[in-house]
């Protein structure tokens, strides 16, 4: 078949709409939504999340508690209680070697469905109630659909107005009805290659398999196809990247060396070795695309500074983006403060600022002399001349959506370098950075001490508090982090500005206490920064605002309230408030007093993992990959059956033969650029051409 029929039946296979499916009206299509099915493609690729094995019938005197069976007996009773709407029907069947009692709970209508003596199949799950085994909510059919009710059952993600067997009707619908739609996207070469199954053959027995043993194999041909086509959404950027006519960053100047030379410390290896590959891609033609990964108190910031000097000593402007304007401002008083070491123009950008200041910056940008522009996604403003950048950094990449990153680097000739503020597992990156080349810092400057963690109780804090004020007496200082602002009396929570008049007031009423949250307008947010910085300040009491950007070498011990209402990498970043000189640093977690079994083994994983590249594996694992791209802030959907960790070679084998496919010529015209180029549209407005 020609490439452009197969792209008509693809395109039709994607984007018809569920509702020519028959039982799917308005309403029930409006349920589907909820579960992301608006195509029937959608409905197709909603896989099963597990299977019942609905094909050995069991004996009723056999039965246990807590098992799922499938019985065949007789109706010897009916009966109902209760009053309207609550009503309870009970139906009592026996197979001549035990009894089973099936009941329904609001659902009058199903006294109508029985008759004494009639046989019928029932099955659920097993209950152990007063004194006798039940099931409740059964399935049932009659014996002459024994052949459709007795075999393997899919069981779906469901929400409210979707049952199993709606769904597992209307699925069979589209298998009959759109045979001539199902054009595999995975080339044939590749899925021979791998001894994948026909792709037809695959999409019908992932839903309705012979045996649960065959459900492997479909299973992993569609976990390639997944990560495959994110594969090729990767590939596909990263080659329009490649072709893009920017010219290189070749001029060698003395700025940078300048620099160096005036800093009052040493790059580390990993430091230098990042260097050495950023400079590699924006001498080069093309542009950089780039994720800069370490650990939190690496260095990361400094090495984008240098590789912002690189732009500028080619007569270009540097941008570095932030995603808040906290982070926006510290950065800025850091660029300040080495840019004045070199006599290099450096502005800030956000929009906290006045006209006045914001219209200084941008004529500033459009007199073409090369500065440091730091600013938040006001950057994208547009009144700003972005067409002599020469680099643009985004820190905390994860933060951003792809279209708002997509929207100053294509505004731009500049080079992209992301930065995120914690390792993320390697799997992420393949999937969520995918069209980045990669440089990890695994070293630490020198004189860092590790940070001692523990987990503690609210009745441990008179401790905690004796401990701070020998710590402030020695001219250390300390962080009290609060997962909200503030909070009704009767809540469990902390909050910060009733945990900082507390601390002011009743702990610490002979210290400089402060505080810092995100209702704070930005010059009351830059004073008590300033305060806790440089000033007599002792104490901050804040919210998770402080776990970026704060840079106080004097801070030495960090105290996070409600420790299990924030994330692993989150209390990470924390952590990493502290410690960031040859002083010993502490880190208290104090935990609500109820928790979860998850958010126990979430606190334990912070004492036990020093490393945040082993943090991050931790909470993948802990977590699940969940909607890895945020709400779709980065432009795709979450991934429907792939497992980032159990999948993982997976992975590396379909991102190989993606790459693989991008560099052919011909790659366009596969059925699989559909789905990439509707993925391309919706984050770039460009097609992957």
């Amino acid at each position: 078949m020609e490439s452009s029929s197969i792209n008509e039946l693809n395109r039709s296979f994607a984007l018809i709409p569920v509702t020519v499916i028959k039982g799917v009206g308005q309403k029930r299509a409006e349920d589907l939504l909820k579960l992301n099915i608006e195509t029937v493609r959608d409905l197709l690729y909603h896989f099963p999340r597990l299977y019942l094995d609905r094909q050995n019938m069991s004996p009723m005197n056999r039965i246990k508690p807590d098992e799922t069976v499938l019985i065949e007996g007789n109706v010897i009773k009916i009966s109902e209680s209760g009053m309207f709407p609550k009503i309870k029907i009970n139906v009592e069947i026996s197979d001549g070697k035990g009894r089973m009692l099936l009941v329904w709970f609001n659902q009058p209508y199903m006294k109508n469905q029985f008759a004494l003596g009639q046989k019928i199949l029932a099955f659920g799950k097993v209950v152990f109630f007063k004194n006798r085994l039940q099931l409740i909510n059964p399935e049932i059919e009659r014996p002459e659909k024994e052949d459709q009710f007795r075999r393997i059952v899919p069981i779906y993600p469901l929400t409210e107005g979707v049952s199993q067997r709606f769904l597992r009707n209307i699925i069979t619908e589209a298998l009959c009805d759109f045979p001539e739609c199902m054009i595999d996207p995975v080339p044939e070469e590749i899925a021979s290659r791998h001894g994948f199954p026909a792709y037809k053959e695959s999409l019908e027995k992932i839903h309705f398999p012979s045996s649960i043993d065959e459900t492997g194999k479909y299973r992993k041909r569609f976990v390639f196809e997944e990560l495959f086509l994110f594969g090729l959404i990767s590939a596909v950027r990263k080659k329009i990247s490649q072709n893009e006519n920017i010219k290189g960053l070749s001029i060698r100047g003395e700025i940078i060396r300048k620099f160096t030379e005036k800093m009052p410390f040493q790059l580390t290896d990993g430091q230098r070795q990042a260097l050495r590959e950023i400079y590699y891609d924006m001498e080069n033609d093309g542009r950089m695309m780039r994720l800069l990964q370490g650990d939190v108190g690496c260095g990361k910031t400094l090495v984008a500074y240098i590789a912002l000097l690189k732009a500028i000593e080619n007569g270009r402007h540097g941008f570095f983006m932030t995603p808040t304007e906290v982070l926006a401002e510290q950065q800025y008083e850091q660029f300040r403060e080495w840019s004045s070491m070199i006599d290099l123009p450096c502005y800030l950008y956000t929009a906290g600022l006045s006209a006045a200041a914001k219209r200084e910056v941008e004529e500033a940008i459009r007199s073409g002399t090369p500065a440091i522009i730091t600013g938040t996604v006001a950057l994208l403003n547009q009144r700003i001349d972005a067409g002599n950048t020469g680099l643009l950094v985004i820190d905390e990449q994860h933060k951003f959506g792809v279209m708002q990153r997509a929207r100053l680097v294509l505004r731009s000739s500049s080079n992209l370098l992301v930065m995120t503020a914690t390792p993320i597992p390697r799997s992420l990156a393949l999937t969520l950075y995918g069209d980045l080349d990669l440089s990890v810092i695994k070293d630490m400057p020198s004189g860092r001490k590790r940070i001692s963690t523990r987990i503690i109780t609210e009745d441990d804090l008179v401790k905690v508090y004796n401990e701070i004020r020998d710590a402030t007496a020695r001219g250390e200082k300390t962080f009290f982090v609060f997962p909200a602002i503030s909070a009704d009396e009767d809540s469990d929570i902390k909050a910060a500005i009733q945990g900082y008049r507390h601390l002011l007031k009743n702990i610490f009423p002979d210290r400089k206490v402060i505080l810092l949250h995100g209702g704070m307008s930005s010059i009351e947010k830059r004073e008590a920064r300033q305060e806790f910085t440089c000033g007599k300040c002792e104490i901050m009491a804040a919210t998770s605002i402080i776990e970026v950007g704060i840079d106080v070498r004097k801070a030495t011990i960090i105290v996070i309230m409600n420790a299990d209402r924030f994330g692993l990498t989150q209390i990470h970043q924390l952590r990493g408030r502290v410690g960031r000189s040859d002083i010993e640093s502490r880190c208290y977690l104090v935990g609500s007093r109820k928790m979860t079994d998850e958010a126990k083994e979430r606190l334990n994983a912070a004492v036990k993992c020093k490393s945040g590249f082993e943090l991050a594996e931790e909470d993948l694992r802990i977590r699940g990959q969940g909607d890895i791209f945020g709400l779709r802030q980065h432009g795709f959907i979450k991934l429907k059956i792939a497992d980032l960790q159990k999948d993982f070679n997976m992975l590396k084998t379909a991102r190989e033969e993606a790459f693989l496919v991008a560099g052919k010529e011909a790659y366009k015209n596969l059925p699989a650029m559909l789905l990439v180029n509707e993925k391309l549209d919706y984050c770039f407005g460009t097609e992957g051409g």
